[in-house]
């Protein structure tokens, strides 16, 4: 099993707390699954899992988000 530095990221401005990051992790790996055109292709493919790597590219900053008010 991957041993991913979440920690690193917590510490980030825009992601403040373990379940935020849990939260857009999970999106993008819905993101991932079901690509359709005009998505953000994978940035990193290090693992077999989706999920791990929607997680590593949110950790290794591949790809980034913004909060929208709503």
């Amino acid at each position: 099993m991957p041993m991913l530095d979440i920690e690193k990221r917590i510490k980030d401005e825009k992601v403040k707390s373990r379940f935020k990051l849990v939260r857009l992790a999970g999106l993008r790996a819905k993101e991932l699954n079901s690509f359709k055109e005009g998505d953000i292709p994978a940035r990193l493919q290090k693992y077999h899992k989706v999920t791990t790597n929607a997680l590593d590219e949110i950790i290794e900053k591949a790809v980034d988000f913004e909060e929208i008010d709503g």
